[in-house]
């Protein structure tokens, strides 16, 4: 449960990879951020604060590290229905690849340790096995026939989209809570 008091730290390795060719690519300043929004009822957006950025200066050996933090506290006015993490990524034809991630949330000042969140492990899974893969999705919206499973499908000849709205999301459920170390997000054409 976020309240007032709560805490977030975020912090990944990510790379970028060229769609068709797979090769690394550079970023430029700012070209991913990491933001937090306070949504009421699905649609409202009450606030939003980005907690993190890529620079060049955090580039080593082919990643770049993103970090941030954010105390609830200021926020507060804001907590209502959902709070959404949001990688924000304007560039087209770039594959981006998280790993090392890390989002955790916390107590400020609290008198006694709190409680780590249980992991439930889906099963055996190899290293790269897809958790996503045909579970349920959903997004803010739908463009044409571009609906929010065709993003879990497992086809990357098939993708989707949302309507042209300033506010567009997409997420799945994993159907179980998981220990997740690598995600990689295929932007579609």
């Amino acid at each position: 449960c976020i309240s007032a008091s709560t805490i977030l730290e975020f912090s990944a390795d990510i790379r970028f990879e060229h769609t068709s060719t797979g090769n690394e690519v550079m970023c430029s300043d700012d070209c991913l951020k990491a933001r937090i929004q306070f949504i009421y009822k699905e649609k409202e957006i009450r606030g939003s604060h980005v907690i993190g950025t890529i620079s060049n200066a955090d580039f080593n050996n082919g990643w770049y590290r993103m970090h941030g933090r954010l105390d609830f506290e200021s926020y507060a006015p804001y907590l209502t229905d959902q709070v959404i993490f949001k990688l924000e990524h304007p560039r087209k034809g770039m594959d981006i690849i998280l790993d090392n991630v890390s989002l955790q949330l916390s107590e400020a000042e609290s008198s006694s340790p709190t409680s780590p969140v249980p992991v439930v492990s889906p099963g055996s899974l190899s290293l790269l096995e897809n958790l996503a893969l045909n579970k349920p999705a959903q997004q803010s919206s739908d463009a044409l026939h571009y609906t929010a499973e065709k993003a879990v499908d497992d086809d990357l000849s098939t993708y989707t989209t949302t309507g042209q709205l300033e506010w567009s999301w997409w997420r799945v459920d994993l159907l179980a809570v998981a220990s997740i170390s690598f995600i990689k997000i295929y932007k579609g054409p």
